[in-house]
């Protein structure tokens, strides 16, 4: 008897074993996959980032050609300022207060053209991501914001990614800041030309420009007129129309006529 029930207490024990066995197999699986599973989205969201910026970094890349080209062709063509003739020189009366404006609208019809032909020539590609196509599709029907306060911000909303089962939408964007780009924005040529003292001039001008100042005098209808050459060249070579090359301009500011 004492034998039966010894054996039937080792039974249950084996059983009890067995199912702690199989419970324990169970749970170490689950976690197995789920943590395969957290694995897995954690590396296509990883992916994604990756996308994202490389999005952003073209964004940016865009930004930069066509803000620099644009505010090129405005220096070119002198269409940042208002000026005034006298006796045949073309002086400097004020800085245009549309001349942001300009800049942006400039700036807006560059980024559509180069999106446009990038467009094109990316869906004639055989192998293709639908967010890049979504992102040059967007620029070249301008559906972007292109803002100007003290650097010019560009935003592009709801950029759909997807990776597997994780899906993400957010929005695109960089900035161009004047300084970082050594280019100086049209309010601080305006200061420049209105300082009073050399050491102003070199704040403002600092690892961008070289400004040189050349004063002059001639006559004119019997006339002594008194002004100013500023000369300014850029420190740093920007690529236009296929070559590096400075920036330059002068401009022009009457002191006095006598």
């Amino acid at each position: 008897m004492e034998n039966k029930r010894a054996n039937l207490d080792i039974t249950i024990f084996i059983i009890m074993v067995f199912i702690i066995c199989i419970y324990a197999l169970a749970n170490i699986t689950a976690y197995k996959n789920k943590l395969e599973l957290k694995l897995t989205s954690y590396t296509q969201v990883e992916k994604i980032q990756l996308e994202k910026k490389d999005l952003e970094y073209s964004l940016k890349k865009y930004l930069e050609e066509c803000l620099i080209e644009s505010y090129f062709e405005i220096i070119e063509k002198k269409e940042f300022y208002e000026g005034q003739d006298i006796g045949g020189i073309f002086f400097l009366n004020k800085i245009k207060e549309d001349a942001n404006e300009n800049l942006i609208n400039k700036t807006k019809k560059c980024i559509k053209e180069k999106a446009k032909k990038d467009y094109d020539i990316y869906i004639t590609q055989i192998i293709r991501e639908l967010q890049k196509e979504k992102f040059l599709e967007k620029l070249k029907k301008e559906k972007f914001e292109l803002n100007n306060e003290e650097e010019i911000s560009l935003k592009i909303e709801e950029i759909d990614f997807s990776k597997e089962e994780v899906k993400y939408r957010k929005e695109l964007k960089t900035k161009f800041v004047f300084r970082e780009e050594r280019l100086l924005n049209w309010n601080d040529i305006n200061k420049t030309l209105f300082c009073e003292n050399e050491e102003c001039i070199k704040n403002l001008t600092k690892n961008l420009f070289f400004l040189d100042i050349e004063e002059k005098t001639e006559s004119r209808n019997n006339k002594n007129i008194t002004y100013k050459i500023y000369n300014f060249i850029s420190l740093k070579e920007f690529y236009l129309n296929g070559e590096f090359k400075k920036i330059s301009f002068e401009i022009k500011k009457l002191e006095k006529i006598e």
